[in-house]
């Protein structure tokens, strides 16, 4: 899935059209047995999605325990854009641990424990498939939250649907004026009048409030003494 909705070359008349809806989500990973980890399985309907893939999301820091310093596990800066990985890539994770796969998301190995990261993303998907997502390990090492509530396990997996979502072109003009949706040149097209629309993940971002405070307070930290810039 992607964040653009709307692709347009008025030079040769050409327009790429994709439904989308945004959820974001953040993964809170505390470190346990000198392990850091966070897995989470998605599904369609009923269906575990992701077999045979490597990747789904894209991970970006959003908060760090005071030990971190505003870093990773290793002592570098926050993940930015990180790819997940699929939990069956690896000799050992939380996930194939409680026979949750597949599975996918982070893992840091020989770390301090009862350190804390929180991490966000978006995923993007088809109105009205009705996909959800769950935390694949245990509420110890992993927390899974976003607007749809708080995942602390398989038996509590959350909505991908939002209300916020793009069906029909109209849909984009209302959210340009509510600035979900950004429009810019096409840096890869040679046409001089080609344009992409897509998604303000900084907007989207917003709906997380009741999230980080949610997931704060399963783990007993205050949100503004781990938030980092």
């Amino acid at each position: 899935a992607q964040s653009k909705v709307l692709e347009i070359n008025l030079s040769d008349d050409v327009m790429n059209f994709y439904t989308s809806q945004p959820m974001p989500i953040i993964m809170g990973i505390k470190s346990t047995n000198n392990t850091a980890e966070g897995f989470y399985q998605i599904y369609a309907g009923d269906t575990t999605f992701g077999a045979g893939i490597s990747s789904v999301a894209y991970w970006t820091g959003m908060a760090a325990s005071p030990g971190l310093k505003c870093g990773d596990f290793y002592g570098h800066g926050l993940p930015y854009k990180k790819a997940d990985i699929s939990a069956s890539s690896l000799k050992e994770s939380c996930a194939e641990l409680q026979n949750n796969v597949p599975a996918f998301g982070l893992q840091w190995k020989n770390v301090v424990n009862n350190e804390t990261m929180v991490l966000g993303t978006i995923f993007y998907t088809v109105p009205d498939k009705h996909m959800s997502i769950a935390n694949a390990c245990t509420s110890k090492s992993c927390i899974l939250a976003s607007p749809n509530g708080i995942s602390r396990s398989t038996s509590e997996p959350l909505s991908l649907d939002n209300t916020v979502r793009v069906e029909k072109l109209k849909d984009i003009l209302k959210l340009i004026s509510q600035q979900y949706i950004c429009v810019a040149p096409q840096q890869e097209s040679t046409a001089q009048n080609a344009y992409v629309f897509f998604w303000n993940e900084q907007k989207l971002n917003e709906q997380l409030a009741s999230a980080k405070e949610k997931l704060a307070n399963e783990w007993g930290f205050k949100w503004k003494d781990y938030k980092c810039k």
